[in-house]
């Protein structure tokens, strides 16, 4: 990868061979100069250096001499002795702006970097078009990480000397990419560094610039190339190789993806996003015992990661789905496991009935909060019951009907309570307080929510993956809906679009809605139902756009004053939900 000070040899070397002339001198001192440069052409310095000091002993205020000896002792590294030398040269001919150039050059070695600008605008202002000034300010400015001024000084730099710029600037060229790449102008990145790759096309780093550019403007099949190349030219760039499997992963060629993953994770296995890519990768595949191994190996490196132990257990949860729908059971389920499974199906019978005897006794007033708290335990305590029976007990029939079948099952009592004579507080016209007709409150409540809501949740997506650096992880609902839907479609409409979203309003903004009216206000009232319809869904990455939609379905709740345009828009969520898992076929 180029580095500060390879350019500024460049810089060294190129203006040093100008065409200086010495005039007075004797033909022994021409010649000792003419030797010294041929010598600094062949980059012996400490040769070149010797030659330019015995001119400089010769003819002591030789401008030529002065300068070039500098020159030799500052390649050598010998910058004390190179400073006073300049120095001394800048006295003997002030005029000259590549004395300031090198000048800045040697306070550059000693890292006086405002000692250097200032002797760079003193060449400058010397000379407006010094072609190499503005190369050492744009240096200079992008080893501090002032990109901004880097990329200034750059370019002035090429408008002096365009064809120079193009041809022989590499590392001018690399910083002028990088510096756009560190200011995320990732388009005007690629040009200068496909121009110093055509000037040294063997540059290590440079394509992986490319690559990373390409990466970040999705991109991706040029960033396999890209990455592919910096790969050849440096096996050993483990970034490379990582990110080159992560753009096989965003292409979706998950076996490449793989493969790359593995090297990325071998060469350095302490890196956590090597692992939890790998993990992602097997679970894409359907690898699951890999997926936990790389996860697990993940988890060690960083124990408190978040989405580590949620895709530890997503996994666990569809791996023990998928072999509990193919008939093949890893274990036999202990008799607790079983009797534990009948025990939560016989406490949601017996609890509904009571609660349903509750319910249908009120008239007038809201329902108690004892009985509401009641409905929300229960349907909490019911999706225990389901996932439990889906894990551990060997179904006859397709997982996803089963799930179907029970999650109707389990909303029918809800629903059935909310038909009592409570049903006149729950289910009456919209009324938005206004004279506009029953229509447009309907229509304008049930667009807006729905609105807001996909807004959210766009909004929230997006912040997951520049957060994350991953796409928001699949629900683990998601493949039990596709198989349910494959095996019995109609039944998986009426669970999953009608019955379940209706019984979740009757519960949240129905009976709990009412309930907690008698203790506080509505803000609170709204606020609380949201955080516990959030909570009660069991998802973890979704609580944040859940809550939100529990936010928007009581506002709407308490504006309407009925169950009617909630229920509307959880159905037609719902609805929207499963048309988008059938279309993309996750």
């Amino acid at each position: 990868m180029p580095t500060i000070r390879k350019l500024l040899l460049i810089i060294l070397f190129v203006s040093s061979h100008q065409g200086t002339k010495a005039s007075g001198e004797d033909q022994r001192v021409r010649s000792l100069l003419e030797n010294g440069k041929a010598l600094s052409e062949k980059k012996d310095f400490s040769a070149a250096e010797k030659i330019f000091r015995e001119a400089v002993q010769l003819s002591p205020n030789n401008y030529d001499a002065l300068y070039n000896l500098a020159e030799s002792l500052q390649t050598l590294e010998r910058y004390e002795e190179s400073l006073q030398v300049c120095q001394k040269a800048i006295s003997v001919d002030p005029s000259k702006s590549n004395s300031y150039d090198l000048l800045g050059v040697i306070y550059c070695d000693q890292k006086r970097y405002q000692d250097a600008v200032q002797a760079c605008k003193k060449a400058e202002a010397l000379n407006p078009k010094d072609f190499y000034a503005p190369l050492i300010l744009g240096a200079i400015s992008f080893y501090e990480k002032q990109y901004k001024d880097a990329i200034q000084a750059l370019t002035k730099a090429a408008s002096l000397n365009p064809k120079q710029f193009r041809q022989q600037s590499n590392n001018a060229q690399f910083y002028l990419g990088e510096s756009y790449y560190f200011l995320g102008e990732y388009e005007k990145s690629i040009e200068p560094f496909q121009r110093a790759l055509a000037i040294q096309p063997r540059t290590t780093g440079v394509y992986y610039f490319i690559g990373s550019s390409y990466f970040n403007l999705k991109q991706y099949e040029d960033a396999v190339v890209a990455y592919t190349l910096e790969i050849k030219l440096n096996s050993a760039n483990i970034d490379a190789i990582y990110w080159l499997g992560e753009s096989y992963f965003r292409l979706k060629q998950y076996e490449k993806a793989l493969k790359f993953y593995q090297e990325a994770a071998a060469k350095r296995p302490e890196d956590f996003d090597s692992h939890l890519s790998l993990g992602e990768t097997y679970y894409k595949l359907k690898h699951y015992e890999e997926a936990l191994v790389a996860l697990q190996q993940a988890k060690k490196i960083k124990p408190n990661d978040i989405s580590v132990n949620i895709l530890i257990t997503t996994i666990g949860f569809e791996a023990s789905l998928r072999s509990n729908e193919s008939g093949k059971i890893t274990q036999i389920p202990p008799r607790l496991v079983l009797y534990g499974i009948l025990g939560l199906a016989l406490i949601y019978l017996v609890g509904s009935v009571v609660l349903i005897i509750k319910t249908r006794r009120v008239h007038d007033t809201p329902l108690s909060l004892l009985p509401a708290l009641g409905w929300i335990f229960l349907w909490f305590e019911a999706q225990f019951f389901v996932l439990g029976a889906l894990t551990y007990l060997p179904v006859k029939f397709s997982a996803g009907t089963f799930w179907a079948v029970t999650s109707a099952f389990c909303a029918l009592p809800v629903i059935a309570a909310s038909c009592g004579p409570i049903r006149a507080r729950l289910w009456t016209w919209p009324s938005s307080g206004s004279s506009m007709p029953v229509w447009k409150v309907m229509t304008y409540y049930t667009l807006g929510g729905l609105c807001i809501s996909f807004v959210v949740f766009i909004i929230y997506s997006k912040a997951f993956v520049l957060l994350t650096g991953f796409s928001l992880p699949q629900q683990e609902t998601s493949l039990l809906l596709h198989r349910s839907w494959q095996s019995a479609p109609f039944l998986t409409f009426l669970s999953f679009a009608i019955f379940m979203p209706v019984a979740e309003e009757i519960i949240f903004r129905g009976f709990l809605f009412d309930a907690l009216q008698k203790y506080m206000n509505r803000s609170m009232t709204i606020l609380i139902t949201a955080l516990l319809f959030s909570i009660v869904h069991l998802q973890l990455y979704y609580l944040f756009p859940l809550f939100t939609l529990g936010l928007i379905l009581g506002w709407t709740r308490s504006k309407t004053r009925t169950l009617v345009i909630p229920a509307l828009i959880h159905v037609l969520n719902n609805g929207y939900a499963i048309l988008m898992l059938l279309i993309f076929n996750q």
